[in-house]
């Protein structure tokens, strides 16, 4: 062996293991993206899920946070660029990513349940009107009631999407959102727990 083979072929290793290192990476954007999945739709279900999903999924996010910039910065020191360049799109990326991701929970809550709720509407009478079905109980925000609408005759259609006081109760806030379909999700909040009443539908009560 000559003077300096062994050298040369050290770097020649070290070359090609940071050749096959040097990739592009995609998996680590799933990585918030499930987590807000996951949390959102808790949060949708409510009773207190989302308290739960909260305390695995901080964890994680903040892991995430942290290793992602430390990941790009190695990369950069070893001049993987492939991994540099895909680990800074995928933190650029992440944050709209996760947000789409946050605003999916009662969708993904809607076709899970939605078996049963068409079992339930096939099984109401004709003419009966709106069908209304529990959506979530009081969780983290206790002043806050949801409630999912089935509305046949489009009569929702006009409401979707405002927000305005119930004339009774100005404390009380009701909104309407469409969700898919002829399924409306009717939420009511209030300022303080002596503004709670039982009218869910102020501008459908009969």
């Amino acid at each position: 062996m000559t003077l300096g083979a062994e050298p040369r072929h050290t770097l020649e290793t070290v070359d090609r293991l940071l050749k096959r290192t040097d990739r592009f990476l995609i998996w680590p954007l799933w990585i918030p993206i499930a987590a807000a999945l996951v949390f959102t739709t808790a949060w949708s279900f409510g009773s207190g899920f989302e308290f739960l999903a909260l305390i695995l999924g901080a964890p994680v996010i903040c892991g995430w946070l942290i290793c992602m910039p430390v990941a790009a910065g190695l990369a950069a020191w070893r001049r993987a660029w492939r991994r540099f360049t895909s680990l800074v799109a995928i933190l650029v990326c992440a944050v709209p990513a996760t947000v789409a991701s946050l605003m999916a929970g009662d969708h993904i809550h809607l076709l899970l349940a939605v078996p049963y709720y068409a079992t339930e509407i096939a099984a109401a009478p004709a003419g009966t009107g709106p069908i209304h079905f529990h959506w979530s109980s009081a969780g983290l925000i206790p002043s806050y009631e949801r409630t999912l609408v089935y509305d046949s005759s489009a009569e929702l259609t006009s409401q979707a999407g405002k927000c305005e006081p119930v004339p009774a109760e100005p404390a009380v806030t009701w909104c309407i959102r469409h969700l898919m379909g002829r399924f409306y999700l009717s939420e009511m909040s209030w300022r303080d727990s002596g503004s709670r009443n039982g009218r869910i539908f102020p501008t459908l009560a009969s």
